[in-house]
């Protein structure tokens, strides 16, 4: 999926724990994970510097199901859906 900032991908960290990493390449950011229901479940401010930046959102306590995650750079927002 595209976030009109880099990649969004589903990985696992080093204990094994599913985590969402996400490529911006712009600037500093709000991550926002949302239910289906429109409810905010996580939340997170990412600071950015010049180049490309990976970040890790932990998803070990969703229930299996499908969220949204929004990048918004306070400019421009980028929604995409993931699945758990």
């Amino acid at each position: 999926m595209d976030l009109g900032y880099g990649g969004l991908g589903v990985s696992g960290d080093l204990s094994g724990d599913p985590v969402l990493t996400i490529e911006i390449t712009g600037q500093d950011s709000t991550l926002s994970v949302y239910d289906n229901s429109g409810h905010r479940l996580r939340q997170q401010e990412e600071i950015t510097v010049i180049g490309q930046q990976i970040f890790s959102v932990p998803t070990h306590t969703l229930v299996q199901g499908s969220y949204l995650i929004e990048v918004d750079d306070g400019q421009q927002k980028s929604i995409a859906r993931f699945v758990v």
